[in-house]
């Protein structure tokens, strides 16, 4: 089974170097990213698109939804990583912090703040895994989400580190046959 990942355009937080939130929404540079990816993705011949419920993801899929003229249904395990109490505050506080100790083989930890650590999002994308593997055998599928979670991916199933996960660009694609 070929799974195919993008993750979402550029958000408006992203330009004002904030933590993600549930809902921030897609920049007009990410709505003009986003679009000239779904005409490139036309030649794929995609049964469904499933996505983040989440601001971004759903905006992002919504278009190339448009585009391809495929429904999308949401899926909560494919969420970007809790960030506890650093949502929506800028990337910099978190730098303040210093705590090393939050630093782990799956990425930061962030259970210290009321968020998720590597081990949660490693469980999330295990379990749509698990389900999708059984509701869309033989599916060619596009599931649109956040960089966390195709970097977990990336360390599932071609067995690299986390932290040798080379950065995830906006609406980037990803192919993965498991």
């Amino acid at each position: 089974m070929k799974l195919f990942f993008i993750r979402h355009a550029e958000s408006i937080a992203h330009t004002k170097k904030l933590f993600p939130s549930y809902f921030e929404e897609l920049s007009a540079g990410g709505k003009k990213e986003v679009g000239d990816m779904a005409n490139k993705l036309r030649s794929n011949n995609f049964d469904t698109i499933i996505s983040s419920p989440m601001k971004r993801t759903l905006e992002t899929a919504k278009i190339i939804g448009e585009t391809l003229k495929i429904s999308i249904i949401t899926n909560k395990l494919l969420e970007d990583r809790d960030y506890g109490s650093f949502s929506g505050k800028p990337l910099e506080q978190f730098k303040k912090q210093g705590d090393a100790q939050a630093n782990n083989s799956l990425g930061f930890n962030y259970s210290k703040w009321e968020g998720e650590s590597g081990d949660d999002v490693r469980g999330r994308v295990i379990k749509f895994i698990e389900k999708i593997k059984i509701e869309y055998p033989q599916k060619n599928i596009l599931i649109v989400t956040h960089a966390d979670i195709i970097r977990m991916m990336y360390v599932l199933f071609l067995k690299l580190e986390y932290r040798k996960v080379f950065p995830i660009k906006n609406v980037s694609v990803h192919e993965f046959e498991i």
